[in-house]
């Protein structure tokens, strides 16, 4: 049996060392906050992160439809081909009634005039869904495709935009280019024409309006 002596008693009191409240690890030291700049920089941080997210977004989106608008309108320029392989003439796809003052690619500023030139797209869609190929074609195409008025399926291509892709005759199309600050133009009515003189297809570019045709999309440009 083992004895303590009151002197071996409070030599051991002695050594004892008194327990420190503080943070685990013992140390007495409190935490240190982020200063005013620690925090600034990290905001600064995130802003720039975002602000490059959504740059990155908008380039995405931009070249995502501008892609979409040239498949549709390689995919008008394929049932075009069909028909003229199918021995159709080109040259019947033509304005209704064929001396109209607006014809197909009559698309200046002006309600009545792009909503002949779509009208007149429909009536040629439906002159190339004659050819078997082309009605097959078109009708594995995906719905978002068209070109959707109040839930109906049109007979009208639609590009990236959701816009319509109109048909133009040989003789061109007919716009304003170079939109001025005021709205005004320095070109006003230019026919734009395929170089190879054969009829084309058009779109309105991500405006959605013919006018100031500086951003349209033709199916000859490549």
């Amino acid at each position: 049996m083992v004895s303590i002596t009151a002197a071996q008693m409070d030599q051991g009191l002695t050594t004892l060392h008194p327990v420190r409240r503080g943070w685990p690890g013992g140390r007495g030291r409190g935490r240190r906050g982020f200063s005013m700049i620690e925090i600034m920089v990290a905001i600064g941080i995130i802003l720039v992160l975002m602000a490059i997210g959504v740059l990155g977004f908008r380039y995405l989106e931009k070249a995502s439809a501008n892609k979409a608008t040239h498949v549709g309108l390689a995919n008008c320029e394929a049932m075009t081909a069909e028909y003229e392989a199918a021995g159709m003439a080109i040259t019947t796809l033509q304005p209704n009634p064929p001396n109209s003052a607006i014809g197909f690619g009559d698309v200046a500023p002006g309600s009545s005039a792009r909503s002949t030139a779509i009208v007149n797209t429909q009536a040629v869609m439906k002159l190339l869904l004659r050819v078997k190929q082309n009605e097959t074609f078109y009708a594995g195409l995906p719905a978002k495709s068209f070109v959707d008025v109040n839930g109906t399926r049109q007979q009208v291509l639609a590009d990236g935009w959701g816009n319509p892709i109109v048909f133009v005759p040989k003789n061109g199309i007919l716009t304003s280019l170079g939109r001025k600050p005021d709205g005004s133009y320095t070109q006003i009515n230019i026919t734009i024409t395929n170089p190879s003189g054969r009829p084309f297809w058009a779109s309105a570019g991500p405006d959605g309006t013919f006018d100031g045709g500086d951003d349209n999309i033709y199916s000859f440009v490549k």
